[in-house]
């Protein structure tokens, strides 16, 4: 009987202990929220700039001189590239979000 008292540990030991834990996943959460936070800003003016870059140079190449076709060729191109870029951006802020 002395042996099971003296291997008991205490409740206020317990809770202590518990308490601990439950600070320790707080802060692991937080930090965790703000990596994606941080990764979402960063990620969004990233995208932002490179969605305002293919449009100027799809404006560009749509005012260039040369045949018609040529220009509708390239502005389609840049097109299908920014589309790529925004898909491929939505998947990966998707991807994210889930984490």
């Amino acid at each position: 009987m002395e042996e099971l008292r003296d291997a008991q540990v205490p409740g206020a030991e317990l809770d202590r202990v518990w308490q601990g834990y439950d600070q320790r996943f707080a802060d692991h959460q937080r930090q965790i929220d703000e990596v994606k936070q941080a990764q979402r800003s960063v990620y969004s003016q990233r995208l932002k700039e490179n969605q305002q870059r293919l449009e100027r140079k799809i404006a560009t190449l749509a005012a260039t001189d040369g045949s018609s076709g040529e220009r509708r060729i390239a502005a389609v191109k840049c097109g299908t590239l920014l589309y790529a870029v925004l898909a491929f951006a939505l998947r990966k802020r998707e991807i994210y979000s889930r984490l």
